[in-house]
């Protein structure tokens, strides 16, 4: 019994000098007494990794376009519209390719509840914040960005044609071919009004002077 208590202690006396076993204890007392901050910063490292690979992945966008209707676009539609403008827009980042990206805000004429005054407060901030240039819309959103004059006249772009002096007719263009869009409403092109901040911004104005290129290439 002795001697089998006396090989166990020296077991355990030379396992211990094995440099092996004094890092695995280490390693296991520091984890005992830091496991809470060692999963923070591994939580936060992950987050970090994934918001910076977002960031550096995600594709470039050289134009933002934004339909606001009576009506909502279908989601079958986004795709073909995204292709439709691709074909006649520029590649103003300069990376080979062109990229739409096309965003919709259905507005309720009557505003009847909180989701229609969501939507003109989601235009709203749009119209000040967002690089939109120009907004494909109904006549009733036509008008209602004429009277709080968040459009301009076309003529600053020397587009000519239009049905008015601040919209030009689109839904039987290459614009909306082979969707939905236009089918029950008709559809206009309006150019957003130019603030100072936009004015001063080359990739802005880059966007603005390919509007009537665009034109001139799908309208009869």
């Amino acid at each position: 019994m002795k001697d089998d208590k006396k090989n166990a202690m020296e077991l355990n006396t030379g396992a211990k000098k094995n440099p092996v076993f004094r890092v695995y204890t280490w390693m296991k007392n520091y984890w005992y007494y830091y496991k809470i901050p060692i999963i923070v910063i591994l939580f936060a490292v992950v987050l970090l990794s994934s918001i910076l690979f977002s960031i550096f992945s995600k594709e470039k966008t050289d134009f933002t376009i934004a339909i606001v209707s009576q009506l909502g676009v279908d989601t079958e539609d986004y795709d073909t519209l995204r292709e439709n403008f691709e074909a006649h827009l520029p590649d103003i980042d300069g990376n080979g390719e062109v990229c739409v990206n096309l965003t919709s805000i259905q507005i309720d004429v009557n505003l009847t509840d909180e989701f229609s005054v969501a939507a003109y407060e989601a235009l709203t901030s749009m119209l000040l914040y967002d690089e939109v240039v120009f907004l494909i819309v109904d006549d009733y959103c036509a008008k209602y960005l004429q009277d709080i004059q968040a459009i301009e006249p076309l003529s600053v772009l020397g587009i000519e044609g239009g049905d008015d002096e601040y919209k030009i007719a689109i839904t039987d263009t290459d614009l909306l071919k082979d969707t939905s869009v236009g089918k029950y409403l008709d559809y206009y092109l309006v150019v957003k009004k130019l603030s100072e901040v936009d004015r001063d911004d080359a990739w802005y104005q880059a966007r603005r002077e390919a509007i009537a290129p665009m034109l001139a290439e799908v309208l009869p």
